[in-house]
């Protein structure tokens, strides 16, 4: 059963290092999108930013929030399964030496 949920928690630990790693990705395409917004309306474009750039920023920022709710359903199952892990990991070493 232990060895079970290390493996779950080993699980967990990589799905939030992905999670984490494509938060990382959107904020940094979204900064650039930003950069090159603010190089437009200062090159006093008469159209200000692209519309396209805005949609594109607004849809990674949808997946942004996404992603930042996956990472915290992973942080909460996380801590459960850690938890679960101790109690057993407690109870195995009361039942041995008692």
């Amino acid at each position: 059963m232990v060895a079970f949920q290390k493996a779950m928690q080993l699980g967990l630990i990589n799905r939030k290092a992905n999670v984490e790693f494509r938060l990382q990705q959107i904020s940094h395409k979204r900064t650039q999108l930003a950069n090159i917004m603010g190089q437009q309306q200062q090159g006093n474009s008469p159209q200000g930013p692209n519309q396209a750039l805005k949609i594109e920023d607004q849809r990674l920022e949808l997946e942004q929030k996404n992603f930042e709710t996956q990472l915290k359903i992973i942080q909460t199952h996380e801590e459960a399964t850690k938890k679960q892990v101790d109690k057993n990991v407690d109870f195995a070493y009361k039942s041995i030496f008692g």
